[in-house]
C-alpha cells in the first residue's frame, strides 16, 4: 500500500520548487545582466542592445545583486543597474530603449539614471534629461545607502565641469528646466531659499558654471559672498584660477577681504592652491 503524501508535506514541496525557480530565474538574470553591463561599459553598444532585446527581464537586475564584498568576490562590475550604465557612456538611444521594455528610470546603486545623464554630460544630455524626468525618473540623482544622502539635479548640474561633456548651454538650459520645476530640491519639498544654494555656487565657482552662477545671482537666490564651510565662491574661483569667474564674481560684489575659517582671503587661496595663478592675482590684488 502506497503512503499517502500529507498535506502539510506536499505544500512544503511545492513551496520549495517555487523558491528554487525563482533562485534560478535570479541567477539568471544576474548573468545576463553581468554581461550587459560589462558590454555597455566596454563600447560594445550594439552586442549590448541585442542581448538587451533578447533579456529585457534582466533590465531591473543589479549585476551586483549581493552584497558589496560577495560581488568584489564574485568580479561582478560595481557600477550598478543597467540604465544608469547606458546614461553614463551616453548611449541615450539605447537608454531609450530600454525604459521603454521595462526599465525603472529610478534604479541605480549610486548614481540613479538622471544623475549619470546630468554629470556624465555626453552630447544630447538635456534631451536625455528632460524625457528622462518625463518619464517618471524623480529628482534625486544620487543614493548611497551606506555613505551619502540624496542630491539635487541642480547639484548633479553643477557638480561636473562646464569643459567637460556637452556644452555650457546645455548645463545652462538643463538649471533653467530644473529650477523651473522643483528648484534645488528632489521634488519633495521646496528649498529653493534653503543653505544649498552657497554649496552650488561654490561647485560652479570650481567648475566653470559662469553662466549658472549668474543665473543664481539674478534670482536673488544667493548671496555673492555667502559661504559653504567658510568658503565663498570667490575663494573656490581663485583657487582655481578661473579669470572669468573670478573677474564675474568680483563686478558683482564678492568681497576680496573676506576670510576663511583659517583666515585665508581669496589672494591666498590662489597662492596656496592654483597652479598658475599670476593672471588671479592680478586681479585680486587691483
Amino acid at each position: 500500500m502506497k503512503k499517502k503524501v500529507s498535506a502539510p508535506t506536499l505544500f512544503g514541496i511545492i513551496i520549495g520548487l517555487l523558491a528554487a525557480m525563482l533562485i534560478a530565474v535570479l541567477l539568471i538574470n544576474i548573468a545576463n545582466a553581468k554581461e550587459i553591463s560589462e558590454l555597455l561599459n566596454n563600447g560594445k553598444k550594439t552586442e549590448a542592445e541585442a542581448l538587451i532585446e533578447k533579456h529585457p527581464g534582466c533590465l531591473n537586475t543589479r549585476p551586483a545583486y549581493a552584497p558589496r564584498w560577495l560581488a568584489r568576490f564574485m568580479d561582478f562590475p560595481q557600477s550598478g543597474y543597467l540604465l544608469p550604465d547606458a546614461c553614463s557612456n551616453g548611449y541615450y538611444d539605447t537608454a531609450r530603449r530600454m525604459v521603454e521594455l521595462g526599465a525603472d528610470p529610478n534604479k541605480g546603486s549610486f548614481l540613479k539614471p538622471l544623475g549619470a545623464v546630468l554629470q556624465d554630460k555626453h552630447a544630447g544630455c538635456y534631451d536625455m534629461a528632460v524625457w528622462l524626468y518625463e518619464h517618471g525618473a524623480k529628482a534625486e540623482v544620487v543614493t548611497d545607502p551606506w555613505s551619502l544622502p540624496e542630491y539635487s539635479a541642480i547639484w548633479a548640474i553643477a557638480y561636473t565641469r562646464a569643459d567637460e561633456g556637452c556644452a555650457e548651454e546645455e548645463s545652462e538650459k538643463l538649471f533653467d528646466y530644473f529650477y523651473e520645476r522643483i528648484g534645488n530640491t528632489i521634488g519633495t519639498e521646496d528649498s529653493r531659499s534653503t543653505d544649498d544654494w552657497p554649496l552650488i555656487m561654490l561647485l560652479c565657482a570650481g567648475n566653470g558654471h559662469s553662466g549658472i552662477i549668474e543665473r543664481i545671482l539674478d534670482k536673488a537666490l544667493c548671496d555673492v559672498n555667502a559661504d559653504s564651510n567658510g568658503v565663498t565662491a570667490l575663494m573656490r574661483a581663485a583657487a582655481s584660477g578661473d579669470t572669468e569667474i573670478v573677474q564675474l564674481l568680483l563686478s558683482r560684489g564678492a568681497d576680496k577681504t573676506k576670510v576663511d575659517k583659517d583666515g585665508l582671503t581669496a589672494l591666498q587661496y590662489a597662492e596656496k592652491y592654483c597652479k598658475n595663478p599670476e593672471a588671479v592675482i592680478r586681479l585680486l590684488s587691483e
